[in-house]
């Protein structure tokens, strides 16, 4: 992760709010967010929709609860076979953001996030856009 991401002026940014949950040791990833292309509202969707028509900042915060029952984040990772898109951790751990630079309608960067839960010692990956995790 670099702790810069170059970019131009006035780029914009997109905020997706995570909620953690866990379900009989079972962990699952909601979100909270609304689409640059379409102006939909999401809200505890099981996917997130990361399309975006212009080069954009997209910040992955965890939600309250999520960061009160103990999840950080600790790192983003590209899926098998995908380029890994800029990032910079936030602040204790509670935010990542990318830079995705929007080179075409076509080019897509598939990604884990991966979080920690220190107060379960339970480790959780998925990718946000396919709703799975790591093969």
């Amino acid at each position: 992760m670099s702790s810069a991401i170059p970019q131009p002026n006035g780029t914009p940014q997109r905020t997706v709010t995570i909620a953690l949950s866990t379900n009989n040791h079972i962990t699952k990833a909601r979100y909270s967010y609304v689409s640059p292309v379409t102006g939909l509202r999401f809200q505890d969707a099981p996917i997130c929709d990361l399309k975006i028509d212009r080069a954009t900042n997209c910040l992955f915060i965890l939600d309250y609860l999520s960061t009160l029952n103990g999840w950080v984040i600790d790192s983003i990772s590209a899926t098998p076979g995908s380029m890994l898109i800029p990032s910079t951790m936030g602040a204790n751990k509670l935010s990542i953001l990318t830079f995705d630079p929007y080179s075409s309608e076509n080019a897509v960067y598939n990604f884990f996030i991966s979080y920690s839960n220190h107060i379960t010692d339970t480790q959780y990956s998925e990718d946000p856009q396919e709703g799975n995790g790591p093969p």
